[in-house]
């Protein structure tokens, strides 16, 4: 008999920047999964093994590291190559054994990616250049949105003027405490997740402007 995987466990680690917790499973070899997710698995083959690889589809081939025996393997973890879940598509093992006799293809999961694009911001008001007095108070909506949570949105200014060249940041919103939602209750259809429309009056007399400045 050719050579096969006789039991597994799986860990997904999502990217830092979720703040969601290590996943663990021994159900299934299918993955779902936000893209940038570190893939960990490890097992015991049906025999002793001379190698094995991990094939995704595309053409990538990721090394499986064989304990001493043969039989249990690991594949993703800090002694090996990363295993990362970059794009939709399928994986399987190719296994072979001491005789050299070798499996993989027939059996293949399913790795589907999650994905985790950039926050996306709109200054819907002002829609244009403004001309105003030095001492304006200025009405602002910004739309703010991504695909899992919103943590902080700034609004970043700066003056013409060459005695204060630097920019400054000015917090619209912030919610530390904000966690994206897990991928089984996000839908993965590409409409963002958390959506925020803010409210701000600029105070421009504390600024100091001259007439002819820019911000």
């Amino acid at each position: 008999e050719p050579p096969a995987i006789a039991s597994f466990a799986m860990e997904l680690t999502p990217p830092a920047c979720t703040g969601w917790p290590v996943e663990r499973s021994n159900a299934s070899l299918s993955i779902r999964a936000l893209v940038g997710t570190r893939v960990r698995i490890t097992g015991r083959a049906t025999k002793s093994l001379r190698s094995a690889v991990l094939c995704l589809e595309g053409g990538q081939r990721i090394p499986v590291v064989l304990g001493k025996d043969g039989v249990e393997f690991s594949v993703g973890g800090e002694s090996g190559d990363a295993f990362v879940v970059e794009k939709t598509g399928a994986y399987w093992f190719e296994l072979t054994d001491r005789e050299g006799l070798t499996s993989g293809g027939d059996n293949r999961w399913e790795m589907r990616a999650i994905p985790n694009d950039a926050p996306n911001v709109t200054i819907e008001q002002p829609a244009a250049n403004l001309f105003v007095t030095a001492r304006a108070r200025v009405p602002m909506r910004i739309v703010a949105s991504d695909d899992l949570a919103m943590r902080r949105v700034d609004l970043v200014a700066s003056r013409s003027d060459p005695s204060t060249s630097k920019s400054w940041t000015i917090s619209l919103f912030a919610d530390a405490s904000s966690v994206p939602k897990t991928p089984e209750s996000q839908a993965v259809d590409g409409r963002p997740r958390d959506r925020r429309a803010i409210d701000y009056r600029w105070e421009l007399a504390s600024l100091g402007l001259t007439p002819g400045s820019q911000v």
